[in-house]
């Protein structure tokens, strides 16, 4: 099989290339700016129409995003990156005689029915996931949707909240918590990675949306005090301040009930002892 993993550059890109790679696959991932990888501005259909006629993929999945990490885009990268690129894609996808298998990867974050989006991050994610899963029902063309929870582990960059909890606890230093009570769902990312390489390998399957995640809700207090306690820190460095007012979302969890779920094994425990054990020894 042969793929094209939009967005390889990055965090879950990363993972998705290395497991794509270990099972024989043959993996192209492209990036806006890095290096070394397929230079693809998935804005310019006449780029990406170029990318896919030319490539011979079976299978195309889409992890580009930007702002995924708060202060690393601005408002109007954001728009740019997570709604225009993903529609001018899916846009581009739908014009193909014999377009590949479609993987689009939407965020927990992004909100249902009347839901608050909680960032520009967040909305604009939502509004790419809505023009790519429109444009791709019209056309016809068989994709699948993923609703993808917090992700965290080795590799994961600074500004996540489970990376920013370890490193400034492993510092021993105090870390603060704005919203404690949030309850997230924690998936670790060789789950994810694995998760998405078993739907590129699916049958074409009409249009299907899926939800990864591990269906066990943590609230943000008690995974920082777990995270406190796997670094070996002093509890009290944990500091639960909250903010005034409800919180408008207080949860977000993946649906265990539905039949488009893809559980996450990893305990989130073991989770955070493979990524102590990596930290521990870049310091060596």
């Amino acid at each position: 099989m042969r793929t094209l993993v939009i967005g390889a550059s990055g965090f879950l890109g990363t993972a998705v290339v290395r497991e794509l790679a270990a099972r024989g696959h043959d993996v192209v991932g492209s990036s806006r700016r890095r290096a070394g990888y397929l230079p693809l501005d998935i804005t310019d259909p006449d780029a990406c129409r170029a990318a896919l006629e030319n490539g011979g993929f079976d299978s195309v999945v889409n992890l580009a995003a930007a702002g995924v990490t708060s202060g690393t885009a601005n408002d109007r990268e954001m728009n740019v990156v997570n709604s225009i690129g993903a529609s001018v894609f899916a846009g581009v996808m739908s014009d193909l005689a014999t377009p590949p298998w479609f993987v689009h990867a939407a965020s927990s974050t992004e909100p249902l029915g009347a839901e608050t989006a909680e960032s520009t991050y967040s909305s604009t994610k939502a509004e790419g996931t809505r023009t790519t899963g429109s444009r791709l029902r019209a056309a016809g063309l068989p994709h699948a949707i993923v609703r993808i929870h917090n992700t965290y582990g080795p590799g994961q960059p600074p500004g996540r909240f489970v990376m920013d909890a370890l490193t400034t606890l492993m510092r021993r230093e105090t870390f603060t918590l704005n919203y404690p009570a949030r309850l997230r769902d924690f998936c670790f990312v060789d789950d994810v990675a694995g998760h998405l390489a078993d739907l590129l390998e699916r049958p074409r399957q009409g249009a299907t949306s899926r939800e990864i995640g591990s269906g066990q809700g943590i609230t943000l207090e008690e995974a920082a005090r777990l995270i406190c306690d796997r670094a070996g820190a002093p509890v009290e460095l944990v500091h639960a301040k909250g903010m005034p007012g409800s919180d408008p979302n207080l949860t977000q969890l993946a649906d265990t009930s539905s039949p488009d779920f893809l559980k996450c094994t990893t305990p989130f425990q073991d989770g955070i002892d493979a990524l102590v054990s990596v930290l521990a020894a870049r310091r060596r």
